[in-house]
């Protein structure tokens, strides 16, 4: 459609390379958008990542911290055994 329209322009090659850089820029503009939206999106999947670990490892650490009171009892009940 372009070529025919500038078919018989004297300046044809000046209209297609400017039409050709206002298609470069608004490209680049929404690639730019696009990336900044992956990245976004690439920011939010990694903070709920992010956010997941630290709940198992806060369940980890209540585990580990209830195991560690029972031993703890445990040896106090035998320490208290032994010296009867």
């Amino acid at each position: 459609m372009l070529h025919s329209t500038l078919k018989n322009s004297p300046k044809k090659s000046q209209i297609l390379t400017s039409v050709w850089k206002v298609f470069a820029v608004l490209l680049e503009y929404c690639c730019q958008a696009n990336y900044q939206m992956l990245i976004r999106e690439n920011q939010r999947q990694n903070q709920e990542k992010v956010e997941d670990i630290e709940t198992k490892m806060q369940s980890e650490q209540e585990r580990l911290l209830e195991v560690e009171r029972k031993l703890r009892m445990e040896i106090f009940e035998l320490q208290k055994r032994n010296s009867d």
